[in-house]
């Protein structure tokens, strides 16, 4: 990799500037440089560009892999190698203040945000967050429905609180209580697709539209909490998976916050919108594009999401 020769300590914008200064170049034709023949096929084209973007702000070396480890706030507190050693250990404060460096190029640290590793902040996506100073440094996107104070992280209580889309909602969203709602009642995902067997996406939103837990059509109330195959912990609400994540996932939002809005004792809360979010993917990657019936289609999404829930630790 180009950053060993530079005897640099991630792949960066001086990789790319080696890179581009061989553009097309064959070997043998003045300007040539070895150490930009990523896949060492004698010409820097394409495939040199493909291989550089996939070693992007990391150390260049992809020989290893390694898994992450979280804490309760999603925070990366380790990294262990294929043999299960600790490869690096990491600590922060409540703020996310860390004084140590990756030195095998990991961006992934505070709540499982991407470091900047040149600035020292954080990119949560809407806007950058400084964690020397604790504070956003762009205003809420939405606006003074955050409060008075546009720039604050988590109402200044990061232990409690995520904000991973650099979005007031996001502290609404992400109540741990609200997401275990209903957990005595959920049953394993296997349980509902076998219920779904012969019914359409139609026969399911008329039985789980009734009020209260039990279904308008007679389903069974105990179906309509499902637990998440990704995280035990966490419980979809199947009516709002069904009903209202077909709509789409920002459609979905206006209508419960409409409806929040006008309804002062609604209940709209961090599981609603995990099971809209989660209702909305479902139906677009998966009920519409592949073509399957309605149980097959569910049987696909929750074990995709249960590989996911068991590669949380992350393979890097």
């Amino acid at each position: 990799m180009i950053t060993a020769e530079m005897e640099q300590a991630i792949v960066n914008f001086a990789d790319f500037t080696v890179f581009a200064s061989s553009w097309l170049l064959e070997s043998g034709e003045p300007g040539f440089d070895p150490n930009a023949d990523l896949v060492a096929d004698n010409v820097i084209n394409l495939q040199d560009l493909k291989a550089l973007a996939d070693s992007w702000l990391t150390n260049g070396n992809r020989g290893e892999d390694y898994y992450y480890h979280y804490d309760g706030l999603g925070s990366v507190i380790a990294l262990t190698d294929s043999s299960g050693h600790i490869a690096e250990n990491y600590s922060y404060d409540v703020y996310g203040r860390s004084d140590f460096a990756s030195s095998i190029g990991n961006p992934y640290q505070f709540t499982g945000r991407r470091l900047d590793l040149e600035t020292g902040l954080y990119y949560y996506r809407a806007r950058y967050y400084s964690p020397s100073i604790g504070r956003f440094l762009q205003v809420d996107p939405i606006g003074y429905y955050a409060g008075f104070h546009l720039y604050s992280y988590v109402k200044n209580n990061p232990i409690n609180y995520l904000d991973p889309h650099g979005l007031w909602l996001d502290i609404f969203f992400s109540n741990p209580e609200d997401l275990s709602r209903h957990k005595e009642e959920a049953v394993p995902f296997t349980t509902f697709v076998e219920y779904a067997k012969g019914k359409t996406l139609e026969d399911l939103q008329t039985e789980l539209k009734g009020s209260g837990t039990k279904s308008g059509a007679g389903g069974p109330a105990k179906y309509r909490y499902v637990i998440d195959p990704a995280n035990p912990e966490h419980v979809i609400d199947m009516r709002h998976f069904l009903v209202v994540g077909p709509q789409g996932e920002f459609v979905g939002l206006l209508i419960e916050f409409a409806q929040l809005f006008s309804a002062p004792g609604s209940a709209f809360d961090a599981q609603d919108f995990l099971s809209n979010a989660l209702g909305a993917e479902f139906y677009e990657e998966y009920y519409r594009k592949k073509g399957l019936s309605m149980q097959d289609s569910l049987n696909k999404y929750f074990k995709d999401r249960e590989e996911l829930g068991k590669k949380e630790g992350g393979k890097k």
